[in-house]
């Protein structure tokens, strides 16, 4: 018995050497981060191959462009303009307003009229930025803490693919990103609110548990900044993929009541000048290189957490390193 058992190992000496050895090898070189840019490339190629995403009807993206820009002469949108824009809005009672425009400084003419109208605008949502050059929000919203941030992280490789939900500031101020703070007020209205799993840092909203990226567990992350509450992005699409109307429009009545009534409603710039465009981890064979406005982005984070609280889809998940190193052996 034990002479056959050692004839077999003998004869598969080959496999049971070079089999462990490569796994080894290939672990290793995947902590070194060596296969991260295929692995990322691997993901995106998958995103590719998947059944294209219908348009998410709950949420409505007010752009504007250089048009709209030439037309008020100036490089930045007015004051007025903008508190023109949310009251047209406002009226068609949306369940929420995120005005993804940096608003520190007056831009005039109409300053006075969008304090005014951000003070009596309940469910409108400000942004500021916390990480690297930081932007203050309106003074306005600050005191009525109705600010989130609009930060947007980039992997080594300069694309946007992980979502930062939560990060504390250096006054340990906590501030949600646009798209948590619009959601929760879409999902209250539904009865469904946020529920901290405190044993597992794990948060419940709706059907959807979101578990934060970890230094330990997420091998497509070792040694990366992982602060605040950060996920993975899984993008429903560019421009096309979402309900959009133009500023333009909307100030001149041509916008469907239909289209904002009920709807999260998301205002940003699509213009080059602003120079808010992305590269992302994510494309299709007909988008190209194309880059992604921040508007868009914050669109998509909006949809992918609703998503998953009212409609159960699973959020996308790394796996754990044991889980990653058996199947590299396997």
């Amino acid at each position: 018995m034990w002479f056959k058992l050692k004839k077999r190992l003998w004869q598969w000496r080959v496999v049971l050497i070079t089999s462990p050895s490569v796994a080894i090898c290939v672990i290793v070189a995947s902590l070194l981060g060596w296969f991260q840019l295929l692995e990322w490339a691997a993901l995106e190629q998958f995103f590719g191959l998947r059944p294209q995403k219908l348009p998410d009807k709950r949420i409505l993206v007010v752009t504007f462009d250089e048009k709209d820009i030439i037309n008020y002469g100036k490089a930045l949108i007015p004051d007025g303009v903008v508190a023109q824009t949310i009251k047209k809005i406002r009226e068609q009672q949306p369940a929420a307003i995120g005005v993804d425009i940096y608003r520190d400084l007056p831009v005039k003419p109409g300053h006075e009229e969008l304090v005014q109208v951000m003070r009596d605008t309940p469910n409108l949502i400000g942004v500021k930025k916390i990480i690297a050059e930081k932007v203050a929000p309106p003074p306005v919203l600050k005191k009525l803490d109705r600010v989130a941030i609009a930060d947007l992280i980039n992997d080594a490789d300069g694309k946007v693919r992980r979502a930062l939900l939560n990060i504390e500031d250096e006054n340990k101020n906590s501030y949600e990103s646009l798209a948590v703070r619009l959601s929760l007020i879409y999902l209250e209205q539904k009865g469904i609110n946020l529920k901290l799993i405190q044993s597992e840092n794990r948060l419940r909203l709706g059907k959807a548990v979101f578990q934060p990226l970890r230094q330990n567990q997420e091998f497509n992350y070792r040694g990366a900044d992982l602060g605040g509450y950060q996920i993975l992005h899984d993008f429903r699409g560019y421009q096309d993929d979402f309900e959009t109307v133009k500023l333009r429009d909307v100030l001149n009545d041509s916008v469907p009541k239909e289209k904002i009534r009920s709807r999260i409603v998301l205002i940003g710039s699509i213009a080059p000048s602003s120079n808010d465009f992305h590269s992302v981890g994510f494309k299709r064979a007909s988008d190209g290189n194309q880059r992604m406005p921040g508007v868009i982005i914050h669109a998509n984070l909006t949809s992918q957490i609703i998503s998953a609280a009212l409609d159960g889809t699973p959020l996308l998940r790394g796996l754990f390193l044991p889980g990653t190193w058996l199947w590299i052996f396997f």
